[in-house]
């Protein structure tokens, strides 16, 4: 049986938390009901981007907008944008983040952005606070790139961004529909896809988010401030060999590509840190052909996830991961072949934005706060090429994310709600 996140959540919750309009309770009520859309058996969820489920949650997250006040927008790529009407109309501030998920994924990722941004803007309403400026609350479409293996997608329609001939070729992952059709079925097109920059600038974007990590749980902290954003790069290698029969070919006698990529596996996982601690390198694909239990593998294909927040070192740790390739290729006399299918820059976060927010997060926390990086991707990279972005980190338990036992506490999210609050009223007052 499926625990109630709503009851879970407000167990431990101390409710002399909600404060100046910020209600936990609605909160955890909100992220259950979110939680009830795409539920899977395991207590996680499955929303693609683009599909039924993270339509429905865009329909929820609706109501809550509207209940906050604000005006509704949905551009030409489907992302939602709610205007709050400030008292002058001069400067208009954002936040944000997304509703769909990883197939079977948690229910925090994402979520508690979206929540975040819209209980700002009720605290304002309830408390009768009218905003100086203007407040954009905006819900990305398809930002984990589980329906078309491209990420931060709803965000690069915002900004400009994107291929079109990339992109109209691609299968939805859910349906197997085109790109084209799946846009269809929520009332978009192709063209108007590439049509949906934004109408406004912003004066900042700030993004909350869980922090997929443990570095806040072992600092004790409930909030951090981000530092930048890991910049991606997946290479696509293919190792070829002969394939030939596991019984009768002798061991010395073989040209075993499968046996290559395991070690080209190991040695990548070494490679990291010798370039700097937030590098990192993954081989979470992998395809065997002709992938029979008596036949030796004939070719492999795999990819391999490398990030940083620097760019020249990831670049060195990606021509290092080649070199091995091809050097392990050589000496087991293989061929080896790759492409690089993603290239995204790091992005740092505005450094005096940054200043302003750790000291807000040590107004409510009391706490000297940690800055740290992300190593995921996110939406607010996209905004960084054109404004000012800063992103708060909420605790994860145990940094599990992307899995049905992501968790972070309600204490945890509401002070994330504070700050983000904070932030921006002393943002627009200054």
């Amino acid at each position: 049986m499926i625990e109630n996140l709503e009851s879970r959540l407000l167990t431990t919750y101390d409710h002399e938390l909600s404060t100046d309009g910020i209600d936990g309770t609605r909160i955890a009520k909100r992220l259950r009901e979110l939680s009830e859309i795409g539920q899977m058996p395991s207590g996680g969820v499955s929303r693609y981007g683009y599909g039924e489920k993270e339509q429905a949650a865009h329909d929820l997250a609706r109501t809550w907008l509207e209940e906050a006040g604000a005006e509704i927008e949905i551009d030409e790529a489907g992302n939602m944008i709610g205007h709050i009407k400030g008292a002058s109309s001069e400067k208009t501030f954002a936040s944000g983040s997304h509703l769909d998920s990883v197939p079977n994924g948690g229910n925090f990722d994402g979520t508690v952005g979206v929540l975040t941004a819209i209980e700002v803007a009720q605290a304002w309403k309830d408390t009768g606070y009218t905003p100086p400026f203007n407040y954009d609350i905006i819900i990305f479409r398809e930002e984990e790139g589980s329906q078309f293996n491209v990420g931060v997608l709803g965000s690069s329609a915002f900004m400009g961004l994107g291929n079109k001939e990339a992109l109209q070729d691609l299968k939805a992952t859910s349906t197997g529909l085109s790109f084209s059709d799946t846009l269809e079925n929520r009332q978009l097109s192709v063209d108007s896809f590439f049509n949906a920059k934004k109408k406004r600038e912003y004066e900042l974007y700030i993004e909350t988010h869980i922090e997929q990590g443990k570095l806040l749980e072992d600092a004790e902290q409930s909030v951090g401030v981000v530092s930048g954003i890991a910049g991606l790069a997946d290479l696509n290698f293919t190792f070829t060999g002969v394939s030939d029969h596991a019984g009768n070919t002798p061991m010395n006698d073989r040209f075993d590509p499968l046996v290559t990529a395991g070690r080209f596996i190991y040695e990548i996982s070494l490679l990291p840190e010798k370039i700097s601690d937030s590098a990192v390198a993954t081989v979470g694909k992998a395809n065997v052909y002709p992938n029979g239990a008596n036949v030796i593998a004939e070719k492999v294909e795999l990819t391999v996830d490398v990030r940083d927040v620097n760019l020249e070192d990831r670049q060195t740790l990606e021509r290092q991961i080649i070199d091995c390739a091809f050097d392990l290729a050589k000496e087991n006399e293989l061929s080896v072949d790759y492409t690089k299918t993603t290239d995204v820059n790091p992005v740092l976060m505005d450094e005096e934005l940054q200043a302003d927010l750790k000291q807000v997060i040590q107004e409510v926390t009391h706490q000297e706060p940690l800055t740290l990086p992300s190593g995921a991707g996110h939406d607010g990279m996209n905004l960084a090429l054109d404004c000012p972005v800063a992103m708060v980190f909420v605790k994860s338990h145990q940094g599990i994310s992307h899995h049905p036992d992501e968790w972070s506490d309600l204490a945890d999210i509401v002070t994330g709600v504070q700050v983000s609050k904070q932030f921006l009223e002393q943002k627009m007052e200054a």
